[in-house]
């Protein structure tokens, strides 16, 4: 079926369910979601079936025309249906089945995709759609667009279509794929392709789409004052498409990549409201055409049976496809929540099994008794001074309470004899016993179950349907069977009844489910495993020696499918020429695929886990899926290493780090600065550090790093190594954005941990100097965690340095901007608020901690080393008792002057002696050498007057115990220890 067929056949498959077929909108957009159709037809109540072709363009993907599947200008059939349909799921895959895809002959997957559009504040769930392991179909439920939460949820299809007609016609190019009449794609495309790449990532002028990007947003402000939002809306789009040329050519760092899109977000958001505003003003037209709402369904009635018998009780929530990592927690919750319902009413039942998959939940009570136990309980009221009045008349307090228990308020001489046995004085207080009789079981759930299942939360949660109840994904089946009865239920608009569904590939029927023992069994004869362990032994058990990704992949494998199997697909050796850790990344992270390993050697061998039998066709699909994700890769680290690091790092004078910081270069330079200031801290390392520094951000305008961002640092050092460099600075490339995390090791090597530390150095000062703080709710640029590692850092080179006053001297190199001032004290104090972490981390007392932190100087060297002095002394209580109550003394009298101890105004011995000891102490002695001042400090209080009449050798005295005292506070300050006395 050749392209232009395709989309012939999905347009009468559309139109057939009432949608309108449209033109496509005559602007550049970076995907089908962009249109005016999909963007502006989402917003407020009317109802919209629409679908049509669209053109998508986005610069960064251009691969010159030598890529098979990815290109800078592709198709899609877009179909935006609001609200979305109940049978939705159902009606994507018969389109599937119109243009020849069923889903009995191929694995079809729908695989988790938290779908969001930055650049238009619009977000909502759903899933990619995979096709033997390649990406089909966007399928989206917005929740909210430009800001604006959707009043009736739409539901966004978008096919890929260049993808589609490659797997209907067994092509493993695009360009090889028939387009219509006589011509194939490559006819009409291929040296647009080749031409378009050229242009939008090389050729593209910086000055001219930076001015086209203002221009364009202004013109969108001009347009919205005049009330245009539509004319406004296509302004909207090409400033956008100024954005996509802009990072296409590598002009907008990553830092500065957010203000861009924020500045597209606001205007897609004026833009919405005005049209919003105008919809409203002309009374939302199209409302006419809105289907009416069904009655509601009204519950039958409970069937009960014999009290005091027991049946086993099942419910399921039949779903469409959850996230993999939310079903875990969905079903320990659902178990949690019903463990605790059935405690509380103090129902009877034998084990509790749950299971789960991506399309259901399903909870098994064993033995639940048909009626619950009686209980008694009791409740505690209000005070007796609280009941009654001085004259003992009743307060309203009493009325409201013995009204609430549904008693007659009695008189105080009445309770206080207990005439009531249900109702007593203790401590003060009246307390009521209740006594619940046995209730029902099946009753109680019924009213339960709806609470429980609207308890159960998950990082993201939707909406799809008038009943606006959120939950993962949308519910489409419940069962709530008790023996062989249904349990009349609703949630969400869905109703309970005895029917679920098998495995969608192989099986895809309904099941009648007649009692609760016939559920596990009927579900396994269609193809669904309910057991999350007996899947992953099914996946375990059949995967080879030296398999790869499995501890980062078999937590989501197992609830990717209800019924696993393991198949193996090769590719071309010659991809094996690439880094393994790329090799890796695009199976793993890409395409979910294990990489195997044998000898210690990636090999040209992937496992994949299907869902569907492993049959030839699939297998083979999914290996010309892979093979073009490894093109990709080899696509880029090729044009990768024909640029070079160099010419890399030249271009990085184009990349903005940030709008006020200027660019990388820019922040090279200040590296480099920042190193000349530490040059006799770093000794012989320098020049390797200085190579180092002039090196590292290179690799950000590479292409393997712009698809895998993880892999910056180390595609750096890779693309070193061809320059050459030495192994030190290599190392040092690769290493240096360590650690990012808090469980992140530290760089291995001197030169790395330098380099890392100078880095991480001008984040925290350079953000300070333009107010781009950390604050207790938000820390966009990870300043915290940046400085954590910066006292790591410290700490493992040793470096004897007071970073307060080296921070102080840092700022010279910083531009004067109105913040450097004001701020000047924010990168000492994120890096003292770390250092307490890491000290409270390492079971410090908070009095310790606070001891150390207030140390004269910032030097973390010298403040590890003095925390491990006072572990020590505080190991013999006497000793630091003894410690302490010297400072204490001392610092009681101690008083500076401000000039030193004369020795010929002492007139005691014990002076002299003192003053002695004093001398021959090092410069910061160890915490346990100050013990030797005590037999001094002793006999100086013991046999000297301290504040002597004479002023001058008062003064004197209290000069020598301030001296003595900053012995003391020298790396520590004692004070917060001395409420340990």
């Amino acid at each position: 079926m050749d392209f232009q067929n395709i989309v012939m056949r999905l347009n009468e498959f559309w139109s057939k369910q009432g949608c309108c077929i449209v033109a496509a909108d005559d602007t550049e957009k970076g995907a089908g979601t962009f249109s005016h159709h999909t963007f502006l037809r989402s917003l407020g109540p009317e109802p919209c079936q629409i679908a049509h072709i669209d053109p998508s363009r986005r610069p960064k993907d251009g691969r010159y025309g030598e890529n098979p599947n990815r290109l800078q200008l592709f198709h899609q059939y877009q179909v935006l249906l609001k609200p979305a349909p109940e049978n939705i799921i159902q009606l994507y895959l018969d389109s599937l089945e119109s243009i020849g895809l069923s889903q009995k002959d191929h694995d079809i997957r729908f695989v988790q995709d938290d779908w969001e559009s930055p650049t238009l504040g619009a977000w909502g769930l759903g899933w990619e759609v995979w096709c033997d392991g390649m990406e089909i179909t966007q399928f989206t439920y917005f929740q909210s667009v430009a800001g604006i939460d959707m009043e009736s949820i739409p539901v966004e299809i978008a096919y890929g279509l260049e993808r589609l007609s490659m797997f209907i016609n067994h092509k493993s190019s695009i360009y090889d794929v028939p387009f219509g009449g006589v011509y194939s794609y490559r006819d009409l495309y291929h040296l647009r392709e080749v031409q378009a790449s050229r242009y939008n990532l090389e050729e593209a002028s910086s000055e001219l789409w930076f001015n086209l990007f203002e221009l364009y947003s202004k013109e969108v402000k001009r347009l919205i004052e005049k009330n245009l939002p539509i004319p406004a809306y296509d302004f909207v789009n090409k400033a956008s498409h100024a954005f996509n040329m802009l990072d296409a050519r590598g002009f907008i760092s990553v830092t500065e990549r957010q203000s861009y899109i924020l500045k597209v977000r606001e205007l897609a958001a004026l833009t919405a409201k005005e049209y919003l505003d105008l919809r409203k003003k002309m009374g939302f037209p199209l409302l006419k055409y809105q289907k009416q709402i069904t009655p509601r369904h009204t519950f039958d009635t409970v069937v009960h049976h014999g009290m005091g018998s027991c049946e086993d009780f099942l419910l399921e929530v039949f779903t469409e496809d959850l996230p993999a990592h939310y079903v875990p927690n969905l079903s320990q919750e659902l178990e949690k929540h019903f463990k605790e319902f059935f405690q509380s009413v103090k129902a009877s039942h034998a084990d509790l099994e749950s299971y789960s998959t991506h399309r259901r939940l399903a909870l098994i009570v064993r033995e639940l008794k048909t009626t619950t136990e009686p209980c008694e309980t009791g409740k505690k009221g209000p005070s007796i001074v609280a009941l009654y009045s001085p004259s003992n008349e009743p307060t309203p307090v009493a009325n409201a309470f013995f009204s609430s228990i549904h008693k007659n308020v009695p008189t105080l001489e009445e309770l206080q004899k207990g005439l009531d046995s249900t109702l007593w004085i203790e401590g003060g207080y009246v307390f009521h016993k209740k006594t619940i009789e046995a209730q029902d079981i099946a009753t109680l759930l019924q009213q339960e179950i709806p609470k429980i299942l609207s308890k159960l939360k998950t990082p993201k949660s939707m909406r799809w349907n008038a009943s606006n109840i959120p939950f993962a994904r949308p519910v489409r089946g419940l069962i709530c069977l008790y023996g062989d009865k249904n349990i009349p239920i609703e949630f969400a608009e869905v109703h309970s009844q005895k029917i679920t569904w098998g495995h969608r590939q192989r099986m895809h029927k309904p099941i009648a489910i007649g009692h609760v023992r016939e559920y596990l069994e009927k579900l396994e004869q269609h193809c669904v495993i309910l057991d999350p362990s007996k899947r992953k032994q099914m996946i375990l058990s059949a995967l080879p020696e030296g398999a790869t990704g499995i501890e980062r992949l078999i937590g989501e494998l197992i609830y990717l499918s209800e019924y696993p199997e393991v198949g193996f697909v090769q590719f071309d050796p010659n991809f094996l020429k690439l880094p393994p850790q790329l090799i890796e990344l695009e199976m793993i992270v890409h395409q979910r695929y294990l990489p195997i390993y044998r000898h210690n050697k990636i090999t040209n061998e992937a496992c994949v886990i299907l869902d569907a039998p492993t049959k030839e066709h699939i297998l083979e699909n999914n290996g010309r899926v892979l093979r073009a994700r490894l093109s990709d890769g080899a696509f880029f680290f090729e044009e990768d290493k024909k640029l070079g690091l160099l010419k890399m790092t030249e271009k990085l004078d184009k990349v903005v780090f940030q709008k006020e910081l200027g660019t990388y270069k820019n922040k090279i330079d200040r590296m480099v600065k920042i190193a000349e200031r530490f040059h006799s801290l770093i000794g012989e390392n320098f020049s390797s550090v200085v190579e180092a520094i002039e090196l590292c951000k290179g690799d950000l305008n590479s292409n393997v790093v712009g698809e895998f961002p993880e892999l910056q640092g180390l595609m750096g050092s890779m693309y070193a190594k061809l320059i050459p460099v030495s192994s030190d600075t290599s190392d040092a490339i690769c290493e240096h954005y360590q650690p990012q995390m808090e469980s992140d090791p530290l760089p291995s090597t001197k030169t790395a941990q330098i380099v890392s530390l100078i880095d991480k150095l001008d984040n925290i000062i350079a953000f300070s100097t333009v107010n781009l703080l950390a604050t207790s709710s938000k820390d966009p640029y990870a300043q915290r965690r940046q400085a954590l590692s910066i006292v790591k850092l410290l700490q493992k080179l040793c470096w004897d340095v007071n970073m307060d006053s080296m921070i102080e001297q840092l700022l010279a190199i910083y531009k004067d901007t109105p913040f450097k001032q004001k701020n000047r004290q924010e990168p000492v104090h994120l890096i003292r608020s770390r250092l307490k972490t890491l000290l409270l981390e390492a079971s410090y007392t908070k009095e310790e901690v606070e001891a150390l932190i207030a140390a004269s100087e910032l030097n973390i060297m010298k403040i590890f080393k003095t925390a491990d002095e006072l572990k020590k002394l505080r190991q013999d209580p006497l000793a630091f008792k003894e410690w302490l109550e010297i400072y204490r003394r001392v610092k009681g009298q101690a008083v500076d002057h401000k000039r030193l101890v004369e020795p010929n105004h002492f007139v005691t011995p014990q002076e002299k002696e003192l003053f002695s000891l004093l001398k021959t102490l090092p410069h910061e002695p160890l915490l346990i050498e100050l013990l030797d001042l005590k037999p001094k400090i002793d006999a100086l209080f013991d046999h000297v007057h301290i504040n002597d009449p004479d002023r001058s050798l008062k003064e004197n005295r209290q000069q020598m115990l301030w001296a003595s005292s900053q012995l003391f506070e020298k790396r520590l300050n004692p004070t917060p220890l001395l409420g340990l006395l």
